[in-house]
């Protein structure tokens, strides 16, 4: 049986979630990005990698599948946009960052 479950994201989050499951939506809720899956809780679990880029950031040439976007209002509002990558990020940082020294 089949249900769905509800994760906190940020900039980068690894899920432990069970294998197959099925990403329906992201949306902020109580002020912060969540994600949404149906999911089978007696499945095997594995991990899954999702990170969040803001509008106007800079992004490496293959940031992964795109989930969804959603909009953060607090004073100002931000649009953070999801995907989940197979990628292991570089312990360096991110190459799209130019502000780390290579």
């Amino acid at each position: 049986m089949k249900t769905i479950w509800k994760y906190s994201l940020t900039a980068e989050t690894k899920i432990e979630m069970p294998m197959n499951a099925q990403v329906l939506t992201v949306q902020a809720q109580d002020g912060g990005p969540q994600l949404w899956a149906l999911v089978d809780p007696s499945a095997l679990k594995c991990v899954r990698t999702f990170r969040m880029y803001g509008t106007g950031i800079k992004i490496r040439s293959n940031p992964g599948q795109y989930i969804g976007s959603l909009q953060i209002a607090n004073e100002f509002t931000f649009v953070f946009h999801v995907f989940e990558t197979t990628e292991q990020p570089d312990p360096r940082g991110d190459p799209a960052d130019d502000k780390q020294p290579r």
